[in-house]
């Protein structure tokens, strides 16, 4: 009968409401018998899905109108299979009740309230809760969701509620916004879809300049109904990947024509829209229409108040963000020491260090911050930075900045670091723009600073600015990353510039998990960057969905040594060396991957420009003067860079290394590479544990028969040793 309605709909041009009787007479006629419900319930959500699929090839569900959930106290239904069922097929859809009768005393919930309300519709009585049809809500909850709303009004309370800004690749990174927080935990801006994307449509303007011409703001098309319906767009910003990859933007939005269903923004990214790719998509945020879950909140500056909808139960603490400089600076201090401290509730940086001699930051957390949790060095702005995506500026305290664009324009920049200051068993987590900035050193003298971060945990650390905003960012001479486990967010654990640093016995995992062409270590343009080590570390389970990298050598990189690391699934292309020379990697374990080591001549196509004389290749050796002392002498071979065809990659040794379940283990050409003393196979080379590599090998495994000089590796070592 659905199926002949559903049919009949189609042939009409309509939608379908469906109503469905939670309390199914026949089938769950005992009521009272709580061991049925398991069984009952499991039936009633694979009965959805039923209806769902026997529709779908007609028409849209887009209302579900619920009765009977009276008979049962509410946390009997599956409340939340329910909601999910429906809405993770058709998003849209309502999904209405009859009858909502307050809250449950829930024997499994120790905030539930102590009495039940099960109260048949007949004998409810003035003061009982109830909602009536028709709304969009949760099953269970005692209220409409509009009535959950709380109002935080900070213009009475004398408070400032700092506005959304734009973020996003090449934009500096800056104080956030106002956020909020609910016992401990960030909630997170209203958005639409909650859990979702959505493809870019036409684009009507790129927004990109022609011809020497200032461009439109980007304007481009949906398919959607859902953004027709929004009656108002004030304070509405959309977020994504609208041109490449790697590179994310947060924009405003100015308006959206309905009629031909076109969103015109209100600013400019460096890239502008494209479509074609898979991550070009978008989403809305900040809409009070889109204010429809637990844990969301909208910021209306200009009226002074935040709206937000609570996280489910009862929750004892409320905190905003409201302070815009570090929680703690140090600046031209010597032998200070931090220890056992939470820094947390802050709009940019937890803790700044400068011309700093053995400070130490040791055993605290930092969590909850709007920027990055540690700086260690200056950052730059850039006056008048109208358009948000000016590279460089002079050097400044206390922020970070447009560090990225600057250290790119100027790469002997010196963030006046100090020396010998370190990060140590920390926990960094739930901050919004990278985890730590570690600066120090001299390039132009090659002097090393000695910074260090060592026997930290980084996670969760992009809540507000994604592109380039690593778990770790390391610049200048002589730094080191040791015993970190660096996991869980779309963008890279660690993004180095500079020379002679060493990144060892990490544990990286889960990272660029939505980026395309990253790495979870990255580098690269500058072949003066060398001397660079990475060892013994582990990396595990990144995202094969797009072009991610374990470890990276961008656009023409030199010089390293990777020697002992585990790349086990570690994203389509573990290794990427692009266009580079003398890179060295030895006894390194290669673990299940379709591809090994990606290599190309970039520099013969796209990437020639680079090399071109006076181009960006060419200056920046001239730069650190690199045939002559300290470059000449502590890197040899760069001062021939130009000496044969530098188009061509050359000298790159993999040597000494074990493929096992590889598919290829090259892809490129061969000839670009020399390859000896390596091992693919197949069959078990001996691991105590192939499921987990850091078990290590059996004294006698075939790996030290086949491979010469194969080391036994500190497995025991890796990873951050901070209990869980």
């Amino acid at each position: 009968m659905i199926e002949a309605v559903a049919r009949e709909c189609k042939r009409q041009g309509m939608k379908l409401g469906l109503y469905y009787s939670l309390w199914d007479r026949k089938v769950n006629a005992d009521v009272d018998n709580v061991e049925s419900d398991r069984k009952y319930n499991t039936y009633m959500l694979k009965q959805l899905d039923e209806l769902m699929d026997i529709t779908e090839k007609y028409t849209k569900i887009v209302e579900f109108w619920f009765d009977g959930s009276w008979v049962k106290p509410g946390y009997r239904w599956p409340v939340e299979g329910i909601y999910r069922t429906i809405k993770s097929r058709e998003p849209q859809c309502q999904i209405g009740i009859n009858w909502t009768i307050g809250e449950d005393a829930d024997p499994h919930n120790p905030n539930a309230p102590e009495k039940s309300y099960k109260i048949i519709p007949e004998e409810q009585k003035e003061g009982d809760p109830i909602r009536y049809f028709p709304s969009d809500f949760r099953l269970g909850d005692p209220l409409l969701p509009a009535s959950l709303i709380r109002e935080f009004d900070f213009k009475k309370n004398r408070m400032e509620l700092v506005a959304l800004h734009a973020t996003g690749f090449g934009r500096p990174s800056q104080a956030a916004w106002t956020e909020i927080f609910a016992d401990g935990q960030p909630l997170r801006i209203a958005r639409w879809p909650n859990d979702s994307t959505i493809m870019i449509g036409k684009i009507q303007e790129s927004g990109m300049a022609k011809e020497g011409k200032e461009a439109p703001f980007p304007v481009f098309g949906y398919q959607e109904e859902r953004p027709s319906s929004w009656k108002s767009v004030e304070n509405m910003w959309i977020s994504g990947y609208f041109a490449h990859g790697y590179a994310d933007d947060m924009i405003c939005v100015e308006s959206i024509d309905t009629i031909h269903k076109m969103i015109h923004t209100g600013q400019h990214t460096v890239y502008g829209f494209m479509t074609g790719a898979p991550w070009h998509q978008w989403f809305a945020l900040n809409l009070l229409e889109g204010l429809d879950g637990p844990g969301e909140y909208v910021i209306d500056a200009g009226r002074g108040k935040m709206y937000v909808y609570p996280l489910a139960g009862k929750m004892e603490n409320w905190s905003v963000s409201l302070l815009e400089g570090p929680l703690l600076a140090i600046e031209h201090g010597k032998d200070v020491k931090v220890q056992g401290i939470t820094f947390e509730y802050g709009r940019h940086i937890g803790v700044y260090m400068e011309n700093t001699h053995r400070a130490l930051i040791k055993n605290c957390i930092i969590r909850n911050m709007g920027g990055v949790g540690v700086s260690i060095g200056k950052g730059t702005l850039k006056a008048g930075n109208q358009r948000g995506h000016e590279s460089g500026g002079n050097p400044a305290s206390r922020v970070v900045g447009d560090l990225m664009g600057t250290v790119y324009q100027n790469i002997l920049f010196n963030r006046e670091g100090g020396t010998e200051n370190g990060v140590v068993d920390c926990h960094i987590y739930n901050v919004g723009a990278g985890g730590i900035s570690l600066g120090g050193g001299d390039r132009a003298s090659l002097t090393p600073a000695g910074n260090y971060v060592e026997n930290c945990r980084i996670h969760d650390y992009n809540r507000i600015e994604k592109s380039y905003r690593p778990g770790i960012w390391m610049d200048g001479v002589g730094n080191r990353i040791s015993k970190c486990d660096i996991y869980d967010a779309p963008s890279m654990a660690i993004l180095f510039h500079g020379n002679n640093h060493v990144i060892e016995l990490c544990d990286i995992t889960n990272v660029c998990s939505e980026v395309d062409d990253q790495g979870a270590v990255y580098y690269g343009r500058d072949p003066s960057e060398q001397g660079n080590v990475i060892r013994y570390c582990y990396f595990h389970e990144l995202s094969p969905r797009h072009r991610v990298t374990a470890t990276y050598h961008d656009d023409g990189a030199c010089g390293a040594e990777v020697y002992g690391n585990i790349y086990h699934k570690a994203g389509s292309l573990p290794v990427l060396i692009g266009g580079g020379h003398n890179n060295h990697y030895r006894h390194n374990i290669f673990i299940d991957s379709p591809v090994a080591i990606h290599i190309d001549a970039r520099m013969q196509g796209w990437g020639k420009f680079m090399i071109e004389k006076g181009a960006i290749i060419d200056q920046r050796l001239q730069t650190v003067n690199y045939k002559n002392p300290p470059y000449s002498t502590a890197y040899p071979l760069l001062a021939a860079y130009w000496d044969n065809d530098t188009s061509y990659p050359k000298g790159n040794v993999i040597e000494g290394n074990l493929f096992y379940k590889i598919g290829n283990v090259v892809r490129g050409q061969s000839e670009w590479l020399e390859l000896y003393n390596n091992w693919a196979t197949g069959s078990d080379p001996g691991f105590v544990d192939a499921a987990d590599p850091l078990k290590g090998f059996k004294d006698d495994a075939l790996i030290y028969q086949r491979i010469n000089g194969f080391p036994r590796l500190p497995f025991e070592k890796i990873g951050c040793d901070l209990s869980k």
